[in-house]
């Protein structure tokens, strides 16, 4: 962010709206400027590069090096520098720094405004009324999902611009809107610009001055002013502001899950024991073209204290290393929703990436069995907080630990408890039924038998009427598929366990 608002071309473009004669030449770099000052005879020659001086030909020392310049008179082509100044033709030169000194006032106060905005709980909101009085115009702030974050404009105009939405509770971009942004070419080209840009819609009557707002390199909204065209210190400006924007975004993003998306409230509600409505999920879902039976894994991260700036640092990591993924803070903990669909990882994948995140900010997570059914969110968020509880109590050596390594002690002392007989079960077996299903294999019922056998290959390959070199071959892709150590005593208990409970549900059935 840059320290000032204020820079020379913010000045010219002042100096011209207030009618004076000037002509502007500026330097390949524009740099802020903190305040104004005359150039008096026998100053440095070397001179500050976050000074304006204001020189009176016959009446200064030689121009300074470093610096921006406000030339009065009629100064000669070679003493004048190649670039950086503003030359003033016929003014008095304290009427002109007059001129001047009123817009560093109005910058400094706007800069102390954003400041006291960012203190304020409705941050995003203040600085959007900020923004108005600047332009003069609407100004309105979205998210990622495009629901308004925070709006500057009569009421009559956010209802003809927005839908309010009853069950996220709040206003968002329209369906058919939405359906245009989405299938069009210019407006995603949009979505990766730095800086102030401006906009014109190809499929309707808008246009804008925006600003896409980033953390750590994650897209998590656009500010948009409402105007057609823009000088480049509106630009500047613009920018300026959108930083502001994104430092209100970046202090309440991650600790407040009910301010940050209406999707992450969805984790907020499950940790709460909130019924998740299918409907909302699915309604959500459809801006991020993520579907309710898309392969899911819950992650929960215990930081450990209540800094920060180390919680919003787990947080955007994942969010930038980890497509697909949606982390917040709550209730003391990191949740984090990961859909491995969207993501093109498999859980082998999603544990290398994490383990790395996780080990360079020194917390241990738990994390849930893949799911697929979105409405049992609730239960493998469960599953993540029991494996996170069982790694800190046993102080197991690794950073990420999963389900089916908790699962077992968990059935033994508690027996279902808060989970569910899905969630308690070993997911191994979901993945054999589902591999068996695309491609006719019998992997599922060779495991049963071959645990069932005391993993005797002769009688398992009898009771299977196969021959005993097939069998090999199949307890190999087994362990391929699942990553399974058939030779540890827990893992054949837990799977027996889990073979026995589909059992009972199928004798029930």
């Amino acid at each position: 962010m840059v320290n000032s608002i204020v820079n020379l071309e913010i000045v010219f473009e002042g100096m011209l709206s207030a009618g004076m004669p000037v002509e502007f030449y500026p330097a390949e770099t524009m740099r802020g400027v903190r305040e104004l000052r005359f150039l008096m005879p026998g100053d440095s020659r070397e001179g500050a590069e976050r000074i304006l001086y204001a020189c009176v030909r016959g009446r200064c020392g030689p121009l300074p090096e470093k610096g921006n310049l406000l030339l009065f008179g009629d100064w000669p082509a070679e003493e004048l520098p190649p670039a950086g100044y503003v030359l003033c033709h016929d003014m008095d030169p304290f009427v002109a720094v007059n001129i001047v000194e009123s817009v560093f006032s109005r910058y400094t106060a706007l800069q102390n405004h954003l400041f006291n905005a960012l203190s304020a709980e409705d941050s995003l909101q203040k600085i959007c009324e900020q923004a108005e009085q600047i332009f003069g115009c609407p100004v309105f702030i979205h998210d990622e999902h495009f629901c308004l974050l925070a709006a500057a404009m009569p009421r009559q105009v956010k209802e003809a611009m927005f839908d309010y939405n009853p069950q996220l509770g709040c206003y968002m971009q329209g369906e058919e809107t939405l359906m245009y942004f989405r299938t069009s070419e210019a407006y995603q080209k949009t979505l990766h610009t730095r800086g102030a840009q401006l906009w014109t819609s190809d499929f309707d009557n808008t246009y804008g001055l925006y600003v896409n707002l980033f953390l750590d390199d994650v897209y998590r909204g656009r500010m948009v002013i409402q105007q057609r065209g823009a000088t480049p210190g509106q630009r500047r400006v613009a920018e300026y502001i959108g930083d502001m924007a994104c430092q209100a975004i970046y202090k309440s993003y991650a600790f407040n899950a009910a301010s940050s998306t209406p999707f992450l409230q969805l984790i907020a509600d499950a940790v709460d024991g909130v019924e998740i409505d299918p409907e909302r999920f699915l309604l959500q879902a459809r801006l991020m073209n993520w579907g309710m039976e898309d392969r899911y894994v819950c992650c929960m991260i215990a930081p450990g204290g209540s800094d920060h700036f180390m919680i919003l640092g787990v947080c955007n990591s994942v969010l930038q290393h980890i497509r697909g993924s949606y982390p917040c803070y709550y209730r003391n903990a990191i949740y984090i929703l990961v859909n491995l669909t969207v993501a093109g990882l498999s859980v082998s994948d999603l544990r290398m990436k994490m383990s790395y995140l996780i080990r360079e900010s020194m917390v241990r997570a738990g994390v849930s069995n893949e799911f697929r059914n979105f409405s049992q969110l609730p239960v493998y968020l469960r599953q993540a907080e029991i494996t996170l509880s069982y790694s800190q109590e046993k102080k197991l050596m690794s950073w990420y630990n999963e389900f089916r390594d908790a699962a077992l002690p968990y059935w033994l002392l508690n027996g279902v408890g808060q989970l569910t007989e899905e969630g308690i079960a070993a997911e191994a077996l979901n993945v054999l039924k589902e591999y068996d299903a695309d491609t006719g294999s019998e992997l599922y019922v060779t495991l049963k038998t071959y645990l069932i056998a005391e993993r005797n290959s002769t009688l398992t390959a009898q009771q299977l009427r196969v021959h005993r070199s097939t069998l090999p071959h199949r307890l190999e892709r087994i362990r391929t598929l699942t990553g399974l150590d058939l030779d540890d005593f827990a893992t054949r208990l837990y799977l027996l366990m889990s073979f026995a409970l589909e059992d009972r549900d199928m004798m029930k059935k």
